[in-house]
C-alpha cells in the first residue's frame, strides 16, 4: 500500500521517514521507490506497510481564553537627534516594530502610515501629543522615538502613550550599539513596548534555526540557517555541501545540534552560532536523529539506530554516558524533554499506528499520551508547561493540533481553511504565545509563525525550500 505523504524532516515519524524525505523530496516516498541506505535496517522496512488509513480526530471548542485584545499602536518614523551625522532609510526602524507588534498577534497598526505620519508631524510643531486626534486615528498606543546614529554606533530614546489615559506609561534610552545592528534594537524596543503593555515577554528578539535548501526539490544539499523571529537576517550555519537534517538549540544557546551525512552515516555535529567548523558529537553506527537539547540536565535526547532498530537515547553534548530510555521492538523516535528533564515526549507505534507516549528520563513509567488519528508526530510541550502541540495526519493531510498533558482538548490550529497544504514541525516560542512550523501550502516547504490558537498565520521564509524549524530560548542580548 503507498504511503500518500511522508513527514518532513524535522521530528520525522522515524528515521526511516526522515532520511526518506531527504532524498526523495516534499513528494514523499511511494511504494516501488528503494531507499539505498544502510541505515534502515531490513527488519523495520515491513512497518512501511502499517502506517495506513486515517481514523477522524475530534476537535475541541475555541474557549473564552482564547479570545485576546488586539490593541491598535501609532509607530511614527524615528527622529534623528541632531548630533546625527549619519542617516538610514526613513521608517525602518518603525517598519520593523510594526511586523514584530503584528506576528505576536496581539497589535495592529492604528491606520495609513500617511496619516500617522501627519499626526506626527503636527504633535512637534504644537511640542505636545494630541491625544484626541491620536484616538481619532483609533490608536490605543502611540510609540514615539528619536535615536542617533554616527560613524560606529545608533541609541535609541523611545516614549510610548496610552492615548484613552492620556498618559505615558513608558520610557526608556537605548545605549548605543553598532550601527549594523538597528534591527537588533529595534527589536528589544518591540519586546518593551509588548512587556509594557500586555505584561507578558516578547520574543522580537529570539531567532529560528532551521534547515533550507537553494532548490526546492534538491535531495543533494540541505544546510542550517539561522533567521530572526520576524523572518530577516538569514544567517548560513553550515556549509557541509550534504544533507543536514533535525536541527536543535544546544548549549547555553550558542550551538546548535543537528544530524548530517556528511561522512556517509547520519551522525549527530555541531555548530557554533558564533563561527567555526562544525564538529562530531555521536557517530553510532546507524542514524544520530532528531536531537532535543535540555539546559537543566545538560543532556540531548536523540533517535539512535545503532541496535537495529529505531530506539530513544540520553547522551551529554560530548556524545558520551549514553543512555537507553526506550526498548521495544517498535519503532520510537522524535525525543523531546519537558522543560524540567524529567520527562520525554517521543513518537511510537508500539500500538500499531504512531502516537504519542511520554517517558521518565530514567526510561520507566512510560504512557501513551494521543488516542485519536491514525499518525501523530512530532510533540513539543509549550514553555508554559499546559499543552502540547503536534503533528497529525486526518484524510491524508498533516496538520498542527495542540492539546492538554492528558491527552484531551485537541484543537486544530491549522487546516482549518481551503488549500492549506500540509503543516507539520511544529515549535514554540519562548513565551509560549507562538508557534512555528513548516507548510508546502504555496507549493515549496516554507516557515510559517501563527498564535497559539491558530490565528494570524504569517510567513516567514520565501526562498528556495525551508523546513524543520526549531525556536531559540530566550536569548541574552543587552
Amino acid at each position: 500500500m503507498p504511503i500518500a505523504r511522508s513527514r518532513s524532516c524535522c521530528a520525522a515519524l522515524t528515521a526511516i521517514f526522515t532520511l526518506a524525505v531527504l532524498l526523495c523530496g516534499p513528494a514523499g516516498l511511494h511504494a516501488g521507490q528503494t531507499i539505498a541506505l544502510n541505515a534502515i535496517n531490513q527488519n523495520t522496512r515491513p512497518l512501511l506497510a502499517q502506517l495506513g488509513g486515517d481514523r477522524p480526530i475530534d476537535i475541541g471548542e475555541v474557549s473564552a481564553e482564547d479570545i485576546r485584545t488586539v490593541y491598535s499602536i501609532a509607530v511614527p518614523h524615528a527622529h534623528y537627534s541632531p548630533q546625527s551625522t549619519k542617516r538610514i532609510p526613513p521608517g525602518s526602524i518603525s517598519e520593523v516594530i510594526y511586523r514584530d507588534l503584528s506576528i505576536s498577534g496581539y497589535f495592529k497598526p492604528a491606520a495609513d502610515q500617511k496619516y500617522v505620519q501627519e499626526q506626527d508631524k503636527i504633535d512637534q510643531q504644537k511640542e505636545a501629543i494630541e491625544f484626541v486626534e491620536w484616538r481619532a486615528l483609533k490608536a490605543d498606543f502611540v510609540l514615539k522615538m528619536q535615536y542617533s546614529l554616527d560613524e560606529n554606533a545608533i541609541g535609541a530614546k523611545v516614549v510610548l502613550y496610552e492615548t484613552a489615559k492620556n498618559i505615558k506609561i513608558f520610557e526608556n534610552e537605548y545605549r548605543p550599539r553598532k550601527k549594523d545592528e538597528w534591527r537588533t534594537l529595534a527589536h528589544k524596543i518591540s519586546d518593551d513596548v509588548f512587556s509594557a503593555i500586555t505584561f507578558k515577554r516578547g520574543v522580537a528578539n529570539t531567532q529560528l534555526v532551521f534547515v533550507h535548501s537553494a532548490e526546492p526539490k534538491s535531495t543533494r544539499v540541505k544546510e542550517v540557517f539561522l533567521i530572526d523571529a520576524d523572518g530577516a537576517n538569514p544567517q548560513r550555519l553550515t556549509r557541509d555541501m550534504k544533507l543536514a537534517a533535525t536541527p536543535c538549540w544546544g548549549y547555553n544557546n550558542e550551538e546548535i545540534y543537528y544530524t548530517s551525512d556528511k561522512d556517509f552515516n547520519w551522525d549527530l555535529c555541531g555548530v557554533k552560532i558564533s563561527g567555526g567548523e562544525p564538529w562530531f558529537i555521536s557517530r553510532q553506527p546507524g542514524f544520530n536523529i532528531s536531537p532535543n537539547w535540555n539546559q537543566q540536565t545538560q543532556r540531548i535526547a536523540l533517535t539512535l539506530g545503532k541496535d537495529g532498530n529505531s530506539e530513544i537515547y540520553l547522551m551529554d553534548r560530548s556524545g558520551k554516558k549514553l543512555q537507553r530510555l526506550t526498548r521495544h521492538k517498535a519503532i520510537d523516535s522524535s525525543p523531546s524533554f519537558f522543560p524540567n528533564g524529567r520527562q520525554v515526549l517521543f513518537t511510537s507505534n508500539r500500538s500499531g499506528n504512531p502516537q504519542i507516549w511520554m517517558t521518565d528520563s530514567d526510561g520507566l513509567d512510560r504512557r501513551r499520551i494521543t488516542f485519536q488519528g491514525s499518525y501523530n508526530d512530532g510533540a513539543v510541550i509549550s514553555p508554559k508547561g499546559d499543552k502540547i502541540a503536534i503533528s497529525g495526519r486526518s484524510d491524508g493531510v498533516f496538520n498542527i493540533y495542540t492539546l492538554d498533558l492528558d491527552g484531551r482538548n485537541w484543537r486544530q490550529l491549522t487546516g482549518r481553511g481551503p488549500n492549506e497544504g500540509n503543516n507539520e514541525d511544529p515549535t514554540w516560542a519562548p513565551n509560549g504565545e507562538l508557534i512555528a512550523f513548516t507548510s508546502d501550502r504555496t507549493g515549496s516547504q516554507q516557515i510559517y509563525v501563527m498564535n497559539a490558537d491558530g490565528s494570524n498565520v504569517t510567513r516567514l521564509t520565501d526562498q528556495g525550500a525551508n523546513h524543520s524549524p526549531a525556536w531559540s530560548p530566550f536569548l541574552s542580548i543587552d
